[in-house]
This record gives C-alpha cells, structure tokens and sequence, in this order.
C-alpha cells in the first residue's frame, strides 16, 4: 500500500428511525452541520502525517451525516482531480452517494458522473475499462475483497494521473484474531513476562505491572 493510503472505517447499518436532524434536512434538501462535521474529520485525518500510514476508524451513529460527508468527498475529489477508492457493503448505497440530498451537492455529482466509476456485478463489464482513466471509484465490499493485495494496489489504487490515496470503507470494520484473557490466558501471560524475559534487576516493577 502507499504511504499515503488511508481507510476510514464508518458503523454502517441502516437507520431504524431517522434522527430529527436528519428528517429536518431531508425535508429542506440541505446539508446538516453533522455532515459537515464529519467531512472535515476525514479533511483532518487525510491531510495529518501522523496517521498517513495507518487506518483510521470513525464510529458515527446512524443519520448523522457518514452518507453525505462521503458524497461531499466525492465532489471534493472531483473539484481536485484526486484520486479517491470508496468501498461499501450494497449496491444501493454506492448509488445514494451519487444522490445525496443536497439539491446543489447532486446537481454537481450528476453533472460529473462521467469522472466516477460505480463497479457493481450487474455493470462490470461495461464500467471496468473506465477504473484507471476515472479518479474516484466506488466498489462493493463483496467485489473488492475477490481480488488479491497486488490486484488492489495495481488496479484500484492507481488511475492514469496517479494515486487513490485515501478509500472510504462505509462499514462496520471486522476485527480478526480476537483472543478472550481468561485465567489461563493470564497465568501464561504472567510466567511468560516475568520468567520468560531475563531482566532480573527489574522484578519489582514486572509484578507491580501485573498486579
């Protein structure tokens, strides 16, 4: 991956009831400030060096703005020609983000839909020969995850006129290798640290640690 490469993981889940916020700026087509929010935390992340070679994962509740702040991204990408990998878990939310509320944010994105690829089974075909001439592509989680680490580096994260240095994964994160500390755990732990490691001059402060 490039040093610049960034995921942002968002709680992804469909919404059981709309928040006021949200149901107030649907109705009046405009952008909450929770929206806005979250677009210049991402901004922030993005242009930090201290987290340029790490992932960053965002927790946001339902109807806060993830959708919009993405679509926002999206135009912002556009408006730079940078590169910019999208991945989340349907169909149907890859297309929301090229029609968000926002009169003027989706009048944009309609008027440039020719700079975005949205890679789905149903189009595959017909939208693969435009992912390296296109700066920001939109993929489902299924579809990514079929490739190979050199696949994805080679293939979504390079266009024609450089890198997608940041990509968007608009899902709950899967945390792999996940071990519950149980007793034994512990005690394996503890033999391990305080026989295991030849530092004798320092035992008081290896059961102080555990202790």
């Amino acid at each position: 991956m490039p040093k610049e490469f960034v995921c942002f993981f968002a709680g992804a889940q469909k919404p059981k009831r709309e928040t006021k916020q949200g149901v107030y700026c649907r109705m009046e087509n405009k952008i909450s400030q929770s929206a806005k929010a979250i677009f210049e935390l991402i901004n922030q992340v993005e242009s930090n060096d201290e987290f340029s070679d790490k992932v960053s994962v965002m927790d946001f509740m339902c109807g806060t703005g993830k959708s919009t702040a993405i679509s926002m991204k999206i135009r912002q990408a556009i408006e730079t020609n940078q590169g910019l990998l999208v991945v989340t878990d349907s169909v149907e939310r890859l297309e929301h983000y090229m029609e968000p509320y926002d009169d003027e944010l989706r009048s944009f994105l309609q008027e440039n839909r020719s700079r975005v690829t949205i890679l789905t089974g149903r189009n595959y075909a017909k939208e693969h020969a435009h992912i390296a001439s296109r700066p920001i592509l939109l993929i489902t989680t299924q579809r990514f995850f079929r490739y190979t680490t050199d696949e994805i580096e080679n293939k979504f994260l390079q266009w024609d006129e450089g890198q997608r240095k940041l990509a968007i994964f608009d899902e709950k994160p899967i945390l792999y290798d996940q071990h519950t500390l149980d007793p034994k755990a512990m005690n394996d732990f503890e033999t391990a640290y305080i026989y295991g490691i030849q530092d004798k001059n320092h035992m008081e402060d290896k059961f102080l640690l555990i202790s």
